[in-house]
């Protein structure tokens, strides 16, 4: 078995696939999707509760790339006693570009905290500006159908 130090691993793993184009829904970016409709979320990642609210697709794709993760680095979910993952929306930004248009948007710090069987807590975090959907300008992934 892998030592528990690849955690540090599997939260930069996370925190990369979790806040990548591939992250949709329907095939738009889940969080241009959710920005507006959220100021803060703590996700429980080991959790298997059904969340509600505005952000209800977020959980379960936050819960499954992370056991992704841990499935990548062939770390049992035994050696995880917790794991959260926060996101909170920093503010309003002015109009950076994306792409080839201006949009307006948001700074969202993702935190993701895990602590081990054995009490250690691995932290990391990132930060992406993420704008709210807007379906005259963004077009749907082509992997349409094919997400799991």
């Amino acid at each position: 078995m892998p030592a528990r130090k690849i955690l540090h691993s599997v939260l930069q793993g996370f925190l990369g696939t979790f806040r990548s184009r591939n992250s949709d829904h329907g095939g738009y970016w889940i969080f241009g999707l959710v920005i507006s409709k959220i100021d803060t979320k703590t996700i429980d990642l080991l959790a298997h509760d059904v969340d509600a609210g505005p952000a209800a697709v977020l959980t379960p794709l936050a819960r499954l790339r992370f056991r992704e993760q841990l499935d990548k680095h062939h770390l049992p979910t035994s050696y995880v006693r917790s794991a959260h993952l926060e996101l909170r929306r920093v503010g309003k930004l002015g109009r950076p570009a994306i792409d080839l248009y201006i949009a307006d948007g948001y700074e969202l710090s993702m935190t993701v905290r895990v602590t081990s069987d054995l009490g250690k807590t691995y932290t990391s975090e990132t930060m992406i500006f993420a704008a709210p959907h807007d379906p005259k300008r963004e077009t749907r992934s082509t992997r349409v159908g094919t997400e799991k």
